[in-house]
């Protein structure tokens, strides 16, 4: 299947609509390990996400694991795939930074209060161990995949995006 490309813009105005993501690990032992998280992108379409320090998905970015990650809209039946490394980011002024670029994301789309500065409550809210922590995932590649307007079976179904 030879697959066609589309532009980071294109992959960009997807991806900040959709503020879940299926992030995919893999454990020590090997075993799979899948977990929605809400995320965010920049125009780069490096992924965003916070969670805290003592979860699994984190011990096992720790120890090297590649982080897979799958968001996907029933409405357009678009799905974009893509693979990276994720990297911890420090600073209080990164930390500032991408708190606030969540909120302007969310804002948007009506999940916290337009101009209401971490007034969201992430899942991480609710977790216990560990600290807040931030990471960035730089994908290796990323994939673009129309069911609405190709069969699956269609060679323009699958689009590889320019990084």
């Amino acid at each position: 299947m030879s697959a066609h490309t589309i532009s980071k813009q294109e992959a960009y105005e997807f991806l900040s609509k959709i503020p879940l993501a299926v992030f995919g690990t893999v454990s020590d032992n090997n075993t799979p390990h899948l977990t929605t998280v809400f995320y965010i992108v920049d125009k780069d379409l490096n992924f965003y996400f916070i969670s805290r320090s003592e979860t699994a998905k984190i011990h096992n970015i720790n120890r090297g694991s590649k982080v897979s990650i799958v968001v996907s809209d029933r409405r357009s039946f678009v799905t974009v795939e893509a693979q990276g490394h994720a990297v911890q980011l420090t600073g209080i002024d990164k930390f500032k930074t991408i708190f606030k670029m969540f909120t302007d994301v969310y804002s948007k789309q009506d999940i916290i209060e337009e101009g209401k500065l971490f007034n969201w409550a992430p899942p991480v809210a609710s977790m216990e161990n560990g600290d807040i922590v931030i990471y960035e995932v730089k994908p290796d590649w990323i994939r673009y995949i129309d069911y609405k307007n190709n069969s699956p079976f269609d060679k323009d179904a699958m689009q590889e995006v320019l990084i």
